[in-house]
Order: C-alpha cells, then sequence, then structure tokens
C-alpha cells in the first residue's frame, strides 16, 4: 500500500516523459530499460517488452523529473505498462521506478524497484 501512495504521489508531480531530455538523460533511460527490461523495442506499439514469464508487458518510460539535490544532479524516472494482447477486463499492469544521480558525464541508477505488478480495470 505504502508504495501505492507514494506511486501515485510520484504521477501527480511529474512531467511527461515526451518533455524534451537531454540526450546522455535519454541514453541512460534507454540503458535503464534495456536492461532491466529487455533490449526488445517494438516499434508499432512505442515500448520495450518484457517477459516475466507469466506475462509479457509493453513497458515505456512514463515520467522524468529532474532535482538538484545538495549541488547533485538528480533525475526520477517511472516506468509502466500493462500486458501485451489481454482480452481480460482486469489488465495486469508493472511499473518501475528509478533514481539516477549525475558523475561526471554519466547518470548512475542510486535506487530502483522496478518490477512492481498491479492490476486494473
Amino acid at each position: 500500500m505504502k508504495v501505492l501512495i507514494i506511486v501515485s504521489l510520484f504521477l501527480m508531480v511529474l512531467p511527461s516523459a515526451h518533455a524534451e531530455i537531454s540526450l546522455d538523460a535519454r541514453q541512460a533511460v534507454e540503458k535503464i530499460m534495456s536492461v532491466y527490461y529487455s533490449s526488445s523495442y517494438d516499434k508499432l506499439r512505442g515500448c520495450t517488452l518484457y517477459d516475466d514469464g507469466s506475462e509479457i508487458y509493453c513497458l515505456a518510460p512514463k515520467h522524468y523529473e529532474f532535482k538538484n539535490i545538495e549541488g547533485v544532479d538528480t533525475l526520477y524516472v517511472l516506468v509502466s505498462g500493462d500486458t501485451v494482447e489481454d482480452g481480460a477486463r482486469v489488465t495486469p499492469g508493472l511499473g518501475g521506478l528509478f533514481i539516477l544521480y549525475k558523475l561526471g558525464n554519466s547518470w548512475v541508477v542510486s535506487a530502483s524497484s522496478p518490477y512492481k505488478k498491479w492490476r486494473s480495470g
């Protein structure tokens, strides 16, 4: 329940993932998608396909937020998506939350919770 509340609050304050972000931040997000989920990008759906062994999810970054915390550039990334080709009224979903910090010219993951499941309907 605590995670759901945190993610809900996070969704309310974050700008859209379609906002312009720097090339290095975009590359860091692409690396997160590849490392944590898969490198199988579906151009037609516009998402990364992730198979957890029981479901296949269509995941994409939904929101970003940049903050400078005590002089350190920090990036918060929310990833989410639903199952692929599930005709059910209640659709399983998967999401992840990542916190990165800038180290030199690179973004480094400092915290992550990549595999949070939910059902919507």
